[in-house]
C-alpha cells in the first residue's frame, strides 16, 4: 500500500500541472484575442458576443448536469456575480483596446492584492501589517506602470491614466467576485455560477452594445467564438487543475503570466516597454509573489 500512494500522488501532481499549464495558454491566447479585436468590434458587442458564445457552449451541460435548485437564476449570489463580471469584462476589453498588452496583464495580476484586502474588508480573513504594506507597495507598482506607459510613445497621454483607472475597476469587480463567490456561493454548483453569469452578460452586453451587436463581421465573429471557448477552457482546467494540485502549485506556475504577457506585447503587437513600466511590473509581480508566500505560510509576522 505505501507503494501505491507516492505513484498515484505523482500521477496526480503531474496531470495537475498539464492543467495548469493549459489554462494559462488559453487565458492568454483569450486576451491576444480580445485585443486584435479591439481594431474593428466595440466593446460592448465584444463583451456581448463572448457572453453569448459562452453561454450557448454552456447550455448543453447546463441542461444535462442541472439539479432542480440549479435552475434559480435570480439568486442574491448570481445578481452579485452578473455585475461584477459585467464590470470586470468591460475593464478587461476596454483595457485592452485603450493600453498596451502587458499594462493590463500587470493589473490584473494585481488582483490577488485585491483580493486579500477585501476579503479583509467582509471579514474572511485577517490582514496582517506585512501583507497590508506589501499589497500598498503592489497597487504602487500598478500606478507606477501606468505612469511609464503613458510616456511610452514620447510624450506623456492622459487618456492612458483614465483607460488604467477603468481596467483597475475591473480588476477590482473580479477581486469583489472571487471573495462575494467564496462567501456565499458554496451551496451553488460551480456550473450554475458560470452559466448563469454567462446569460446575464450577455443579455445586458446585447442590450448595451444595440445595433453594434449585430454589424460584427463574419470574420470577427470566428474570433469571438474562440475567445468563448477559450474562456471556457481556461475556466474548466483552473478547476480541475485545483482538485489536484496545492494552490501554492497552482500560484507558482501562474507567476508565468506576468513574464509572458510582457513577451506576447513584444513580440506579436510590437510594443516596447517603457523602463518606469518594467518597474512598476516587476513591482507587482514581487508583491503578488510575498503576499501569496505569507499567505500559504499560515503565520505571518506584524
Amino acid at each position: 500500500m505505501t507503494s501505491i500512494t507516492p505513484q498515484h500522488t505523482t500521477t496526480s501532481l503531474f496531470t495537475g500541472k498539464h492543467m495548469l499549464y493549459g489554462a494559462l495558454v488559453a487565458g492568454l491566447l483569450m486576451d491576444m484575442l480580445l485585443k486584435q479585436l479591439g481594431a474593428s468590434v466595440g466593446v460592448w458587442a465584444t463583451v456581448a458576443w463572448r457572453w453569448t458564445f459562452g453561454a450557448l457552449m454552456l447550455l448543453p451541460l447546463a441542461v444535462m448536469m442541472f439539479r432542480r435548485p440549479d435552475w434559480h437564476a435570480f439568486r442574491r449570489i448570481h445578481v452579485m456575480r452578473a455585475v461584477l463580471n459585467l464590470m470586470g469584462t468591460y475593464g478587461l476589453v476596454f483595457g485592452l483596446q485603450k493600453l498596451s498588452f502587458a499594462l493590463v496583464i500587470t493589473i490584473f495580476f494585481a488582483e490577488p492584492l485585491l483580493t486579500l484586502i477585501l476579503a479583509t474588508l467582509v471579514g474572511r480573513q485577517p490582514l496582517h501589517a506585512s501583507q497590508l504594506t506589501i499589497s500598498a507597495l503592489g497597487l504602487a507598482g500598478v500606478a507606477l506602470a501606468t505612469w511609464g506607459d503613458g510616456w511610452r510613445m514620447g510624450s506623456f497621454q492622459p487618456e492612458v491614466v483614465v483607460a488604467a483607472s477603468i481596467a483597475l475597476a475591473g480588476a477590482f469587480a473580479g477581486a469583489l467576485m472571487t471573495v462575494l463567490t467564496q462567501a456565499h456561493g458554496r451551496t451553488c454548483s460551480s456550473l450554475s455560477l458560470v452559466f448563469w453569469t454567462a446569460v446575464s452578460a450577455a443579455g445586458v452586453g446585447l442590450w448595451m452594445a444595440g445595433p453594434s451587436a449585430w454589424t460584427v463581421p463574419v470574420a470577427d465573429m470566428w474570433r469571438l467564438g474562440w475567445v468563448a471557448g477559450l474562456g471556457c477552457v481556461f475556466s474548466l482546467l483552473w478547476v480541475a487543475a485545483l482538485k489536484r494540485v496545492a494552490a501554492r502549485v497552482a500560484a507558482h506556475i501562474m507567476y508565468l503570466t506576468l513574464p509572458l504577457g510582457a513577451l506576447a506585447g513584444w513580440w506579436f503587437f510590437d510594443e516596447l516597454p517603457h523602463a518606469v513600466s518594467v518597474v512598476g511590473s516587476v513591482s507587482v509581480f514581487l508583491a503578488v509573489l510575498a503576499v501569496n508566500r505569507l499567505t500559504s505560510r499560515g503565520a505571518v509576522p506584524t
